[in-house]
């Protein structure tokens, strides 16, 4: 199956993101969707992110240029309430984002710090991060650091790869991730992301027995 979906997606890219901002998306993804994440990570952008002009890549503008945000930083979510953060939208993931913001802020998960460590030993110290359980780890060492071994399994890869490669037998996803770094190598991660994108494209071909 990853041959065909090599060929199917052949140049996909890995997003790169910046660790914290990497982290703060998966611990606000937790039962969430894209459309509503996409508007918690920009309410937040837009109340606690720096301003900045937009670049023009050869646009004209007939005033001021527009003005996009950046993500704030954990010192700065640090020091905001909790019931202001809710009143972003977080809901329940509110002290979440606040715990692992004061952990970054005061230098006990120094994430830039981290970028040096083992890929094992990284998982371990993200995984010290409230909020933070496996599925996020394998998203921040992927997209936040690069990691390539990371192997994320979310609805669609447990999906994908119980209907491919485990037709007939029950497996956890730690089972699936153990598995994915065997068959497919140091580069696993990549082998996840061309699985993902063929699995949302062929959800209809495959029956998963646990839905």
């Amino acid at each position: 199956m990853i041959h065909e979906a090599l060929k199917s997606h052949w140049g996909l890219r890995l997003i790169r993101q910046e660790p914290w901002e990497c982290l703060s998306a998966f611990i606000l993804s937790s039962f969430n969707n894209i459309p509503r994440l996409t508007g918690m990570l920009e309410r937040l952008a837009l109340c606690f992110g720096n301003g900045i002009e937009a670049a023009s890549r050869g646009w004209r503008f007939a005033g001021p240029r527009p003005l996009t945000y950046r993500f704030p930083t954990a010192q700065v979510l640090a020091k905001v309430s909790e019931r202001v953060l809710r009143n972003c939208g977080l809901g329940f993931r509110a002290p979440y984002l606040k715990a692992a913001a004061q952990r970054v802020a005061s230098g006990e998960a120094p994430l830039e710090e981290w970028r040096k460590l083992e890929d094992e030993v990284l998982r371990q110290k993200l995984l010290t991060i409230p909020g933070v359980g496996q599925k996020v780890v394998e998203c921040v060492m992927l997209f936040g650091f690069c990691r390539a071994a990371a192997f994320p399994v979310d609805v669609w890869i447990g999906r994908a790869m119980r209907a491919w490669y485990f037709p007939k037998r029950r497996v956890t996803d730690a089972q699936i991730r153990e598995f994915a770094r065997r068959h497919f190598g140091s580069h696993c991660g990549w082998a996840q992301q061309y699985l993902y994108c063929w699995a949302r494209r062929a959800s209809s071909r495959f029956k998963d027995p646990d839905l």
